[in-house]
């Protein structure tokens, strides 16, 4: 891999509502007993439209990578140590959605935890042209987070720093 200089983190996609929607789909009923019926329609909706949205991340200048089942928190991690870079991310800017929360609740589940697939992390030095470009193509994409000199991996929660634990 060349030598970059990366400065913005950016996530595209829902964090963990695949993850969410897996666990909502193991226990049907434990979700009629706690969700009304709109809600259950809507997940049924977003079971079947959970593919990614078919933009492209090529770009030769950037860090790109699926974050998969291993969820957002084991996905940042892996970046920080394949780039030897620390980060700090900021928890407000991650885009979750309030059902997938709700789900995570539910089951005891960390919405940062649980897979996301079809979510992408990217690492680059101008992540407001990347956005722009991504969102040109109808992904949602935001900057999370900066790269650090440190090798701190950092989240950010309000006035709190938490560092990141290493996944099991």
């Amino acid at each position: 891999m060349k030598k970059h200089i990366y400065k913005d983190i950016i996530l595209t996609g829902s964090a963990g509502l695949s993850g969410a929607l897996l666990l909502a789909a193991g226990e049907p009923e434990r979700m009629r007993e706690r969700f009304p019926g709109h809600m259950l329609r809507q997940i049924s909706e977003l079971e079947k439209n959970l593919k990614p949205s078919g933009f492209s991340l090529e770009d030769e200048d950037a860090y790109i990578r699926e974050i998969g089942k291993k969820g957002l928190s084991a996905a940042l991690w892996d970046m920080g140590e394949e780039l030897g870079i620390g980060f700090s991310v900021f928890a407000d800017r991650f885009p979750v959605s309030q059902l997938t929360v709700e789900i995570c609740e539910l089951f005891g589940a960390d919405p940062l935890k649980v897979s996301s697939e079809g979510c992408f992390l990217a690492c680059t030095a101008n992540g407001n042209e990347l956005c722009g470009r991504l969102k040109a193509q109808g992904a949602d994409a935001v900057i999370i987070g900066h790269t650090e000199s440190s090798r701190g991996k950092v989240l950010v929660m309000g006035e709190i720093r938490r560092f990141f634990d290493k996944p099991r």
